[in-house]
């Protein structure tokens, strides 16, 4: 239980493994609108080879609550809890 980069560093593992077979790859911050745009347009005129975007986010982003907050990869959300939310 905790952070993916602190367990199991997906974001490297999944960049070397897919590169090394040839893929174009490119890591994002899955946050931004304007990155995931980039990132599509940007691999659509790439050669002609398959191509991986890794967005980088963070769980809960934006609810104080929430974000970073490992509780929450398994909580419900209760009316409660729904109010604090809003």
């Amino acid at each position: 239980d905790g952070a993916s980069e602190d367990i199991l560093n997906i974001k490297e593992k999944c960049t070397k493994i897919f590169e090394s077979i040839g893929w174009e790859t490119r890591l994002i911050d899955g946050h931004k609108i304007s990155d995931i745009r980039k990132s599509l347009h940007d691999f659509k005129n790439e050669k002609n080879k398959p191509t991986m975007i890794i967005g980088t986010t963070v769980k809960g982003k934006g609810y104080e609550l929430m974000e970073s907050n490992n509780d929450w990869h398994h909580n419900k959300i209760t009316e409660k809890t729904f109010k604090q939310l809003i």
